[in-house]
């Protein structure tokens, strides 16, 4: 799909009364900003049985502390039993979806004011980091009903920048949008994920990278041979003008990147681009802009509090506080100290439904509670302050649930352990599988599948196993077919006997007491470092 937006501002003066009252803040005064909107927005959600008539008054911290932690299941066992419309305090405008940390689709409903307030606060993050009106910006993002393509247009009115947007639905939308984008004068601010960035770049600078991720699409989707493929990219390519999008790569300016960690790939962006100072953005359906980044290349993202109150929980206790609707005991952010790890809970108003106490599934590592950056603004430098944090993972990496679902994250998208067993299951032949997401960014995927009994045919045996993951799998976005037409996708099938290896792990956990929802190891894997990966292969292939 491909939009243009209006480069008139919605609300600039706005914006920048915004801006200035952001800057002027202690952050000691956003404690009681907090725990006044807290006061507010808790007396408001006690009429959806979400939360319910049991929810007290807040006043402080210590009242927070009385509550249990939601997750998304709690939402949605809420609208399925109670209905939307008395779930939700005020009806809904619109939907934004995504696949959870628990492999279910979730649908978070906002109002247009919602919305609206959401692109305020992208847009005076936007404002911070260097963006002004008559800006040219691309915007290479989700399509709707996800939540990052639409959120970056509204900020982008706000701001008043030119706008295109050539938002991605599905995996054939990317040549069409970089024919779009070769044939523009220039932009200089870019949105999206670091892997499309990586991936836009080398096209722009490599022609040969782009015809064989169209041969590959045409070859493996289509099948079509060898020779029709080439064929076939060669007529895809006609009317992409890629000097002219090299040169415009080469002088973008700014960045906004979410989805994935952007440091590993900073390396490679480099080359690409070599004037382009990134941002990296953690966010979500449920809340776009937690925090961020300031400064280029800065340590760790910075919490954006005029959106959002942020905790600090065990993720045990989270899991068991959801579960049970139990009070949790949760670090509110101005307790924080370096050093202070758990799960991150949030908190944030909403017309259509606020979230008191949402556990996000990341894992956090507190670098510094009260983090001042300078920024250059037009009328001279300021410093924005607020707690820095690292993100360390998923809180599902760290336990072991009854029915443990894994996740890992791959080309800035979630793969889910539930979805592989659901494709996999239907092959008569495969006892275990494991996947590793291996080596620096843009890293490979590699599956590693111990059948039940020696196979006959491999060359079978595989076509079928790739079938089977990349048509049978719940991959809403095409992750697995976008590795493979990248050629960072790869499947091993070792000897049966390696099984023996899993059956030990097994009895182990079972002589530990596990229960029986927990005898069995995990599936997904990250290894950075190529030689451990070796190594660990090694054990699994004897």
């Amino acid at each position: 799909m491909e939009l243009f937006v209006p480069s008139a501002s919605r609300n600039g003066a706005k914006l920048k009364e915004d801006v200035k009252a952001y800057l002027s803040k202690d952050i000691d005064d956003y404690q009681t900003d907090h725990l006044k909107l807290l006061g507010n927005e808790v007396s408001r959600s006690r009429s959806s049985p979400i939360y319910g008539e049991g929810y007290g008054d807040i006043k402080d911290w210590e009242d927070l502390n009385r509550l249990p932690a939601i997750g998304y299941d709690n939402l949605d066992r809420a609208f399925k039993e109670h209905g939307l419309e008395r779930s939700l305090l005020v009806p809904a405008d619109r939907y934004y979806h995504t696949s959870g940390y628990t492999g279910v689709s979730k649908r978070i409903y906002y109002t247009a004011s919602d919305v609206e307030w959401m692109a305020n606060n992208y847009a005076l993050f936007g404002y911070l980091i260097g963006m002004r009106p008559a800006m040219t910006a691309w915007n290479i993002a989700g399509e709707e009903p996800l939540v990052s393509g639409p959120t970056l247009a509204n900020a982008g009115e706000v701001l008043g920048l030119d706008i295109l947007s050539t938002l991605l639905a599905q995996d054939t939308d990317l040549r069409r949008a970089v024919s779009k984008a070769s044939r523009v004068d220039r932009f200089d601010i870019m949105a999206g994920t670091p892997l499309l960035f990586y991936i836009i770049g080398r096209m722009a600078h490599d022609p040969d990278y782009l015809r064989s991720m169209i041969e590959r699409a045409a070859h493996n989707n289509y099948h079509f041979p060898g020779p029709l493929a080439k064929l076939v990219s060669h007529l895809m390519m006609v009317g992409m003008d890629l000097e002219d999008l090299k040169r415009n790569v080469r002088n973008v300016r700014l960045a906004i990147t979410y989805a994935e960690p952007l440091s590993p790939y900073l390396k490679g962006l480099g080359d690409y681009y070599p004037q382009m100072k990134a941002y990296d953005v953690l966010g979500s359906t449920e809340c776009p802009l937690i925090a961020s980044q300031y400064r280029f290349a800065q340590d760790g993202l910075q919490l954006f509090l005029p959106g959002m109150v942020a905790e600090i929980a065990d993720p045990r206790d989270v899991a068991t506080s959801k579960k049970n609707g139990t009070p949790l005991k949760a670090i509110p952010w101005p307790d924080w100290r370096p050093g202070l790890k758990g799960e991150l809970l949030i908190s944030r108003p909403g017309e259509c439904l606020p979230l008191i106490r949402y556990a996000t599934g990341d894992l956090i590592e507190v670098l510094d509670p009260k983090c001042s950056t300078d920024i250059m603004l037009d009328d001279g430098p300021v410093a924005v302050i607020s707690p820095s944090i690292k993100v360390m993972g998923r809180s599902v990496d760290t336990l072991d649930f009854e029915a443990q679902d894994e996740s890992g994250n791959y080309l800035g998208c979630k793969i889910y352990s539930c979805h592989i067993n659901e494709a996999l299951q239907r092959s008569e032949n495969v006892r275990w599988w494991e996947l590793y997401d291996v080596g620096e960014r843009p890293s490979r995927l590699v599956f590693v599948i111990i059948p039940e009994h020696s196979v006959a045919d491999m060359e079978t045996f595989h076509k079928d196993l790739e079938r089977r993951l990349l048509h049978e799998c719940n991959d809403l976005l095409g992750t697995l077919r976008i590795g493979r037409d990248l050629d960072r996708l790869q499947i091993m099938v070792v000897e049966p006997s390696a099984y023996a290896q899993i059956q030990t792990e097994i009895d182990a956990r079972a002589k530990a007491g596990r229960s029986l929802g927990q005898l069995k190891p995990k599936h997904i894997f990250r290894y950075e470092n190529e030689t451990e990966f070796q190594e660990r292969l090694k054990i699994r292939m004897r």
